[in-house]
């Protein structure tokens, strides 16, 4: 979150922020969460269902009041046309001019009921092509949910639940499973030095990279600011690690130019961290053995 916040991603997050801290406000835990289910939790979703519901009950309101004008107007055919029958049986005579006027309404109001029942039907059909457009809008934000705007990998969230699928299924079937952790080594270095616009063309590099790795079941995820996951199932962590080589070769041969005056940004090196899945382990011991051997590379780099 405050990633986008400091690269302008989210302009009605922005203000809030700036907005509260501007009155002397404090970043409070409760005003944090309000923000991220706001903006990046399921409020969104259960925004659109909402507003899909409005849109049906209105279709449907209309369906139904068109199906009541069409039953009522067919009544009182019916109880005209009735009348008529009852006085014929009875022998009365009838002037052939009220019988004209009779079978002239009837023929209105059978006219009436059909202007109505097609309505009705016009009103359903609108009714169906609304749960239609609630279904896409649904996995449309079902999709933003789940995917990190910039890199168009799986966000956070997302990894965290399709990993813990995959730590069900491999305990099941006793599949190896590894988490490959990576972070861009001198981020914030870079950013600061060639601007927050080459930052992005960073993190879309190595997410590009990462998403054209990924194979099957598979999971790569934008994990933090500068952090990426990917979840390996049917992978050992010996065998993770040819792939984190080639990782890191393919980001470091590629080179980035600045566009305002063409110059090359440094080498892209990539710091990667391992964790093979061991029996009885949770995702959040998983992920923090992986995320220790990154603290470990970091600070071994930094002696």
């Amino acid at each position: 979150m405050a990633y986008v916040h400091e690269a302008g991603r989210d302009p009605e997050l922005s203000r809030a922020i700036d907005g509260l801290l501007t009155d002397g406000g404090q970043l409070t835990p409760d005003f944090l969460r309000e923000a991220f289910e706001r903006h990046f939790g399921m409020a969104r979703e259960a925004q659109a269902v909402r507003e899909g519901g409005a849109r049906l009950a209105a279709e449907a309101e209309r369906a139904l009041s068109a199906a009541e004008g069409a039953r009522s107007a067919l009544d009182t055919a019916a109880d005209e046309a009735q009348r008529l029958a009852d006085r014929l049986e009875q022998g009365d005579t009838i002037d052939p001019r009220r019988l004209a006027e009779a079978a002239r309404g009837l023929a209105l109001l059978a006219r009436r009921t059909a202007q109505r029942t097609e309505g009705a039907v016009r009103s359903l059909d609108a009714a169906t092509d609304q749960i239609g457009g609630v279904r896409r809008d649904l996995d449309k934000v079902r999709r933003e949910l789940a995917t990190d705007p910039l890199t168009g990998l799986a966000n956070r969230r997302h990894f965290e639940l399709r990993l813990g699928e995959e730590i069900a299924l491999a305990r099941e079937t006793g599949d190896p499973l590894t988490v490959m952790l990576v972070d861009v080594e001198g981020f914030d270095a870079i950013a600061a030095a060639h601007g927050p616009g080459i930052g992005d063309q960073v993190l879309r590099l190595v997410g590009k990279t990462l998403a054209d790795g990924v194979r099957g079941r598979d999971v790569a995820a934008r994990f933090g600011a500068q952090r990426f996951a990917v979840a390996l199932p049917h992978t050992t962590e010996s065998e993770s690690g040819a792939i984190a080589e080639q990782i890191r070769n393919i980001v470091s041969g590629r080179r980035i130019v600045r566009r305002d005056n063409r110059e090359a940004v440094g080498r892209i090196a990539l710091s990667v961290s391992r964790a093979t899945l061991q029996p009885g382990e949770d995702i959040g011991r998983l992920i923090a053995r992986a995320e220790a051997g990154l603290d470990g590379r970091r600070t071994r780099s930094a002696r």
